[in-house]
């Protein structure tokens, strides 16, 4: 059942674009089982991650909207940024949801690159040491860029170097949504001076409306063969709509059949 809280947020969530390709494809996906797919079980375990001025609450919610656990059998399991703000910046969530918010970034700086987000990369890689592993990692705007980051820094074992990250077992896939992206591109993953793009499976849905929708863009070409869906109905969110949007729900099928091999 939906509870009362949900019917708060029915603008905070999703959208869709015509797949009539992958419609029929479906049924048979979700009536398989994904165990010993490519090391993904059964149920993929999958780490959430919010995005800036945002919390756990909200990504549960899209969570719900993507039908991760009731279609997509996947088991959850949730990662706010280190930084405490006092206040989101979701003009639909002021006033209607309890903070505390958090973010990925030094709230004070505002930037999106690199040396302000480090700190929330490291806040990644340690809870998959202390938590994981992981089969996946979704991520919401900010957070869907600080998975990219870590994914970038994982593909590349950089993180090996690191002591207190060694152990880590690499996450098979990311679902990235309204993704955004470094301020500068010669920083970024897949950019001209960030080495070669990234070979990790991705999703990325692209909300057409988005304002800035080009940081989704430009996230998605950071990887090698990205998977993408483009939510006709939707800005910078994941609206209660997608809840009915079969295209949707087929297109996160079809990723993880692709994922079985």
């Amino acid at each position: 059942p939906v509870s009362d809280r949900t019917h708060k947020f029915e603008a905070h969530i999703l959208q869709r674009t015509p797949l009539e390709e992958c419609k029929h494809t479906f049924s048979a996906i979700m009536g398989g089982s994904m165990s010993n797919a490519g090391g993904i079980g059964s149920s993929p375990r999958v780490l959430c991650l919010s995005g800036h001025a945002s919390n756990k609450e909200v990504s549960e919610l899209q969570a719900m909207v993507l039908g991760f656990e009731d279609t997509h059998r996947l088991e959850l399991d949730y990662l706010d940024g280190p930084f405490e703000v006092s206040t989101t910046t979701d003009p639909t969530l002021k006033g209607q949801l309890d903070g505390p918010f958090h973010a990925w970034g030094d709230p004070a700086g505002g930037h999106h690159d690199r040396d302000s987000l480090q700190a929330g990369v490291d806040h990644l890689l340690a809870h998959v040491a202390k938590h994981g592993p992981y089969d996946g990692i979704y991520g919401f705007s900010n957070g869907a860029l600080i998975a990219t980051l870590a994914t970038a820094m994982v593909e590349g074992d950089g993180y090996k170097s690191l002591e207190k990250y060694k152990g880590i077992l690499p996450w098979k896939f990311v679902i990235l949504a309204c993704g955004s992206c470094l301020d500068n591109e010669a920083f970024h993953p897949g950019g001209p001076s960030g080495g070669p793009k990234l070979s990790t499976p991705s999703l990325h849905l692209i909300g057409a409306k988005d304002s800035i929708r080009w940081r989704s863009d430009k996230l998605k070409a950071t990887y090698e063969d990205p998977d993408s869906y483009l939510l006709e109905y939707a800005g910078h969110s994941l609206p209660m709509q997608a809840m009915e949007d079969s295209d949707l729900k087929a297109a996160v099928a079809l990723f993880f059949g692709k994922l079985k091999g």
